[in-house]
Order: C-alpha cells, then sequence, then structure tokens
C-alpha cells in the first residue's frame, strides 16, 4: 500500500492516525491517540534539526548540520469531538477550545474557562480522560 493511502494504524496496540495539515504547504502528520471516545486526543511530536551557526566572511549564516546530531522534539497537542476535524490545542489557546469543546460538562468546561488549579494546559489529558469517562 502506497503511504499517501494510509488513513491510520496500530502498532503494538498503539493507534495512530493521520492528521491533516494545520497550515496550507504542511504535508498530514502521524498522529498518536493518547485518549478515545467523546473527545478524542492526540498527540503530534516531530524532531525539528537544530540550526548551526557558520559564518561566510564575517557574516553569520543559520543552517542545520549534515551529521546526525539530536534536535529539539517539539510536541503538538489535537483535539477532536466525534468525526470533527481536529484542533490544534496550544497554551494560548487551551481555555477558550477546551471548554467549548468540553462545554456539555459545564463543572468541567467552567474549571478550564477560570484556569482553575488541575484544569490547565500542562493537564491536557487528564482533563479529557476525565471527560470521556464521565460520558460513559
Amino acid at each position: 500500500m502506497a503511504t499517501n493511502k494510509v488513513k491510520c494504524m496500530r502498532v503494538q496496540g498503539q493507534y495512530s492516525e493521520v492528521l491533516p495539515p494545520a497550515d496550507k504547504g504542511d504535508l498530514p502528520r502521524l498522529a498518536a491517540r493518547r485518549q478515545a471516545g467523546t473527545v478524542e486526543l492526540f498527540l503530534m511530536q516531530m524532531t525539528e534539526p537544530p540550526l548551526v551557526t557558520t559564518y561566510l566572511g564575517s557574516a553569520p549564516v543559520l543552517g542545520s548540520p549534515a551529521t546526525s546530531t539530536p534536535g529539539t522534539t517539539v510536541a503538538s497537542w489535537y483535539l477532536r469531538r466525534g468525526a470533527g476535524v481536529p484542533r490544534l490545542i496550544t497554551p494560548e489557546n487551551f481555555a477558550s477550545q477546551v471548554s467549548v469543546l468540553l462545554a456539555d460538562d459545564k463543572e468541567l468546561a467552567a474549571k478550564v474557562a477560570a484556569g482553575s488549579p488541575g484544569h490547565r494546559f500542562v493537564d491536557l489529558e487528564h482533563l479529557i480522560q476525565q471527560y470521556n469517562q464521565r460520558r460513559r
């Protein structure tokens, strides 16, 4: 099967899905589903190569090394409700996006919107797990 035909896969019990690109010009990327249920949580991890400063005469030039030096791992979190489009969740849009997605649980949504302890971006995986358990 051609890789551009792959929509999802399960490897050693881990379900992953190809999510559409967030920006035009980006490629679709594989994301691991961390929470399943009414609201699904996906984690997409990418490694960006390190930038190296070299000099062309006296002018600095940024580039990537031609070695296998490890880069920086960037984690992106996505939420999807039902068959909807996955939404990128960032620390900046966390309260507004997540409180809307969890709006049918008024108590949980209010705590997220208020930024209550235990209801912040760093708690995202636990919040989605808690929400999905309440929906059962």
